[in-house]
């Protein structure tokens, strides 16, 4: 009778606590890499299941907190990168000269001061950089100046292939964060210098249009499929 006792509290026993071992299994293979899969909440409810709710919701919390760091580091990276790229291939210019002239030696110093500026700027920005909803968009901006801008750092890197930047007339002037603007008009003209054709041309211009400013970049290059 003792044993037969035993076995009928042990089954009710073993059957509560199977989610409690489910949820000490999924624990040990969380990793990075699967925080955003969330344990399976049972539907009996009691302590396991709100257990289970409490634990999902700290998964979901780091699963962001991975997130904002990943992006982090690939913003980091693309932003000091480009400063980076236009000193070394104004240099790069420099040194396949024979004689070099004071004037260009003189440009180059001006190139490498103004984009240790940026350097500069960046590595105070870089903690905005974590989220980039709190990077200010308050100042304003004048887009020509702004391509302008973009267009001087990519001229070494369009004469190495050999294609002609251009900058049409237009202005428009708006409220954002030149940080943020000047990457993306700097990525769409990086990428119309990389995928042209030698003796092709990037165009660049900006208007006012129904209210709004708009930034065109044209290149003579391979083209993006429609479908794309």
């Amino acid at each position: 009778m003792i044993h037969l006792s035993g076995a009928f509290t042990c089954f009710p026993a073993g059957q509560a606590l199977a989610p409690l071992r489910k949820f000490s299994a999924h624990m040990k293979a969380i990793q990075a890499q699967n925080l955003s899969e969330p344990l399976e909440c049972p539907g009996t409810g009691g302590e396991i299941a709100r257990l289970t709710h409490t634990f999902n919701g700290m998964l979901a919390r780091l699963d962001q907190a991975f997130t904002a760091q990943q992006q982090f580091s690939a913003n980091a990276a693309h932003e000091l990168r480009t400063p980076l790229a236009v000193m070394q291939t104004n240099l790069d210019v420099l040194q396949k000269r024979d004689q070099p002239t004071a004037e260009e030696y003189a440009e180059t110093v001006r190139m490498a001061s103004e984009q240790t500026g940026r350097l500069s700027h960046l590595v105070s920005t870089l903690p905005e950089m974590t989220e980039l909803q709190t990077i200010q968009r308050t100042g304003r901006v004048s887009l020509s100046a702004l391509i302008e801008e973009v267009l001087c750092d990519l001229t070494q890197v369009a004469n190495e292939k050999r294609v002609t930047l251009i900058q049409k007339d237009g202005e428009a002037e708006l409220t954002d964060s030149d940080l943020l603007l000047s990457r993306a008009i700097y990525n769409l003209v990086e990428n119309a210098i990389k995928y042209n054709q030698p003796s092709g041309t990037v165009t660049v211009g900006v208007r006012m249009e129904n209210g709004m400013a708009a930034i065109s970049v044209t290149d003579t290059g391979i083209g993006i499929p429609s479908e794309q």
